[in-house]
């Protein structure tokens, strides 16, 4: 299974992305962020795979979020922010999807600053 780390210092370029395309999903790339850090880890058959690495180098959990991302579409509609890892009690989110909107945003802002 093939992943893809980007940061602000390390961005990637959106044809490096489309390359996880079809390992296992034809059109989504899974994707686990650190809000905090403002890393990305993408790739993986479930959030789950990239969330590991992301904690393996350093993150703390509760600033881990899951979502989608779709290469091929507008930037504006790309974000999907469903994933089981955003089901958290303790922090407000009794969803699969991302209920801030503002958490939402941040997301947003980092993805389209790392990814070029």
């Amino acid at each position: 299974m093939n992943f893809k780390t980007a940061d602000e210092r390390n961005p990637l370029e959106l044809n490096e992305l489309s390359e996880l395309l079809g390992d296992p999903y034809n059109s989504m790339i899974k994707f686990t962020i650190d809000v905090e850090l403002e890393k990305a880890v993408f790739g993986g058959e479930m959030h789950a795979d990239s969330e590991l690495i992301l904690l393996k180098n350093g993150s703390l959990q509760k600033n881990i979020w899951g979502a989608n991302l779709y290469p091929e579409r507008e930037r504006s509609i790309w974000l999907e922010y469903t994933s089981l890892i955003n089901i958290r009690p303790t922090q407000d989110n009794l969803s699969m999807e991302i209920l801030s909107v503002d958490l939402q945003n941040t997301i947003a802002l980092i993805i389209n600053k790392i990814i070029k």
